[in-house]
């Protein structure tokens, strides 16, 4: 028999139980938070992506008279690029974003200013 003791028995149950419970909990905690961080990471690239998507619904960006050119704002400068190449020359806009905006402009020219549009 191991176990001689019943006091010494119940005590080193006791132990063990209470190891395994601070283990788990451990284990519990730490998968718990790496959920959440996960969960709150893609949740605000969604919510920022959406506000991004409701901003450009709302407020097209002002007309050029330019051609199609695409008028970027750094620092209270402007610069203008008519051509793809310049664009990525000079920033880091990338292909979508350069042709998002030079069409933005291109229908803010063609349509007419009214108080809706405005």
């Amino acid at each position: 028999m191991p176990y001689a003791d019943p006091v010494k028995r119940r005590e080193d149950k006791a132990r063990r139980m209470r190891e395994r419970y601070q283990k788990d909990a451990k284990h519990r905690a730490e998968k718990k938070a790496k959920v959440l961080a996960h969960y709150h990471e893609t949740k605000t690239d969604e919510v920022l992506e959406t506000k991004r998507r409701r901003a450009r619904a709302y407020r097209p960006e002002p007309a050029s008279n330019v051609s199609v050119t695409v008028t970027r704002q750094i620092r209270g400068s402007s610069e203008e690029w008519r051509t793809w190449s310049e664009a990525q020359e000079a920033s880091g806009l990338n292909w979508t974003e350069w042709l998002r905006r030079a069409l933005n402009t291109y229908a803010a020219r063609r349509t007419p200013k009214t108080k809706s549009s405005a």
